[in-house]
């Protein structure tokens, strides 16, 4: 039997007792929680969480728009497209409207995203193998995924932001993880830190739910232990490793994640832990369409990515083809010289008539004094004589 590492139940509820008092913005909401949970029972980070966002966010909740018809026949809601929350994901799940993630590298990435409508967006330590070339995840430090962080921060405003954290930033003591995931949230401006792993780091868990940092579980195909697990193999497939991704999921939950990531599980175990979180919403990668939400890496969705793709992604564009097509006009256009066109109305011009005859003369001003130069210099090097020419070519052989 699996169980967490959690604080005792006096530091769960003066916990609580803390984090509540700080919502004092909205006096009457703020006064009903504290009494609610100065006299209610806590029993686990994620219901004190769960306090919390309830009462500093009283109207938190989006407003639905729209039914769309899906192709089974059945509705889901389209909501507003306003800032995206914990609360507005939570609603999302509570109304079955699947929740759309994509990975973001950089500040057009970012911006794209932005445009688009993307409910979440992970910087992910995918980026080591798709950006920066490493061969592996665990390649990346915390100061590179500061940067991309931060690049894409600049340009994704409305979605909900996560980050990675990288391989041995949340492997030491609680306060060195907390430390680790506050330069995340301060310096990349992420909303939320990602952790791959299960029991055995749900006190990180914990600890940085307490202190007020969200935290999204990832199960199952984990990249960073891919050495361990012996290679980018599909997890859970046999009756013992499905129940015990189950178990998993729910220490997670209990520990205070707000979402738990299943990445290349079978669909009916995905389906399965999603059924019986209660709070935490799960996203799926590789997991079949019963969690409450899918993710993708941004260039395999767009068909950009080179070498081998993983079985369950399917590509929504193909740049990659387009993107060699532009390269390869690109240079036989300036090989042939037909880019740029010859007088076409993109080019700039000088100012007026004037300044261009004057630059015209100093240029064959110029030419000529070149050309006399030129004649000079030459006149200087040549032979004196035949026997000059004929010693100086021996002594050059």
């Amino acid at each position: 039997m699996f169980r967490p590492v959690l604080a005792s139940r006096v530091l769960r509820r003066n916990a609580a007792r803390h984090l509540v008092a700080g919502t004092r913005r909205v006096s009457s909401v703020s006064e009903q929680a504290t009494e609610d949970t100065a006299e209610a029972p806590v029993t686990s980070a994620a219901e004190t969480e769960d306090k919390v966002l309830d009462a500093t966010v009283p109207e938190g909740k989006p407003k639905i728009v729209a039914e769309v018809e899906r192709a089974g026949g059945d509705k889901y809601i389209e909501w507003e497209r306003t800032k995206i929350t914990l609360a507005h994901l939570r609603t999302m799940k509570r109304y079955r409207t699947p929740i759309s993630m994509l990975t973001a590298y950089d500040y057009p990435t970012g911006l794209a995203c932005d445009a688009s409508r993307v409910e979440i967006v992970l910087v992910g330590d995918s980026l080591a193998q798709v950006c920066l070339g490493y061969d592996s995840t665990t390649r990346i430090t915390l100061d590179e995924m500061i940067h991309h962080c931060k690049a894409v921060a600049r340009g994704c405003k409305t979605p909900f932001l996560v980050v990675d954290m990288p391989f041995g930033t949340y492997h030491g003591t609680p306060e060195e993880t907390f430390h680790n995931a506050v330069r995340l949230v301060r310096e990349g401006g992420a909303e939320a830190v990602k952790l791959e792993g299960g029991p055995e780091i749900a006190h990180h868990v914990e600890h940085l739910t307490l202190a007020g940092i969200p935290v999204f579980a990832h199960l199952g195909l984990m990249p960073q232990r891919a050495v361990q697990l012996g290679g980018y193999l599909p997890q859970a497939r046999r009756f013992h490793s499905a129940k015990r991704l189950v178990e998993h999921a729910l220490v997670m939950e209990q520990a205070g994640a707000v979402a738990v990531v299943l990445e290349a599980v079978p669909p009916e175990v995905a389906e399965a832990a999603t059924s019986r979180l209660k709070h935490a919403f799960t996203i799926g990668i590789g997991a079949g369409r019963g969690t409450d939400g899918q993710v993708l890496v941004w260039d395999d969705m767009l068909g950009n990515s080179r070498g081998r793709k993983p079985r369950f992604v399917r590509q929504f564009a193909h740049l990659r083809k387009h993107v060699d097509d532009g390269i390869a006009a690109y240079v036989n256009a300036v090989r042939r010289r037909t880019y740029p066109a010859y007088q076409t109305s993109n080019m700039y011009s000088m100012d007026s008539d004037q300044s261009r005859q004057l630059f015209a003369e100093w240029m064959e001003r110029t030419r000529r004094g070149l050309a006399t130069e030129n004649a000079t210099t030459e006149g200087e090097n040549e032979p004196s004589s035949d026997l000059e020419s004929q010693t100086g070519m021996k002594a050059r052989g």
